[in-house]
């Protein structure tokens, strides 16, 4: 297997090993909850096309263990050609262009400069703004969480998610109705949680393991194979996400 991965590359070795076995691109996003414009990005090593390089390694283990290969010498040759890439990057970086070292010296005195006097007419302002108003506390609040308390396993780390936004608020209004909802997958099963109109999470969430959401304001979780994942509330009403297979989407409210 390394000296097929070596001949062939990442991509080309996942995709000879499908076309072996005689599986289409639409047959694996079924069986893997994997798009196919992710597996066709991973096929064709366009890298910048995935969602990030922890969601990339967590593709590439499902991947593999989907074709019956071991994902560890892809998983190391991945993280292999990324470190060598971004040490060739950084070297690029650093290696000053012929012509236009001293031009660009000077433009970055100009530019220190110039942050320098900005900064101080900012200071000057804000001590200004401060002077006549003693107090500025924020008038609105939100807060939207989703937090992965499942194990920590070694073999699923790769699937944890971990996603905070929080806007500190004046004490006093009165503390808005949290919506807090835990997800138990019993099968790998992908969903998408938006809130306001903003995806806070997208993933495969992973059996064995416990996913919190908490929001003060309404989400819609959606995906495929929603009757594979059980969800209990904040009032300990239990269900599962959708009764069959196949996509679904569905709403809660604080």
């Amino acid at each position: 297997m390394p000296d097929r991965e070596n001949n062939l590359g990442i991509g080309a070795t996942l995709r000879s090993k499908r076309e072996e076995k005689g599986i289409t691109l639409e047959e694996a996003q079924e069986s893997t909850f994997i798009l196919k414009r992710y597996l066709e990005a991973i096929e064709e090593e366009k890298w910048d096309e995935l969602p990030g390089k922890a969601y990339t390694i967590g593709y590439l283990k499902t991947y593999c263990r989907f074709l019956g290969l071991n994902p560890e010498p892809i998983i190391a040759s991945f993280k292999e050609r990324e470190k060598s890439e971004r040490k060739t990057h950084q070297d690029f970086q650093k290696k000053p262009r012929s012509g236009v070292a001293s031009s660009k010296k000077m433009q970055m005195v100009r530019t220190f400069l110039f942050v320098c006097v900005a900064a101080a007419l900012a200071l000057g302002v804000i001590l200004v703004f401060y002077h006549y108003n003693s107090t500025m506390l924020p008038d609105k609040s939100t807060t939207v969480a989703l937090q992965n308390v499942g194990d920590n396993t070694a073999d699923n780390q790769n699937f944890e998610t971990e996603a905070e936004t929080t806007i500190e608020e004046s004490s006093s209004p009165p503390e808005p109705p949290v919506l807090s909802i835990t997800l138990l997958p019993e099968d790998l099963a992908w969903v998408e949680v938006e809130s306001e109109g903003k995806t806070i999470f997208q993933g495969i969430l992973i059996p064995g393991k416990r996913y919190l959401l908490r929001s003060v304001t309404p989400i819609t979780i959606a995906g495929r194979e929603g009757n594979r994942v059980k969800f209990v509330d904040q009032s300990g009403n239990e269900g599962y996400l959708a009764e069959n297979s196949g996509e679904f989407a569905r709403s809660f409210t604080p």
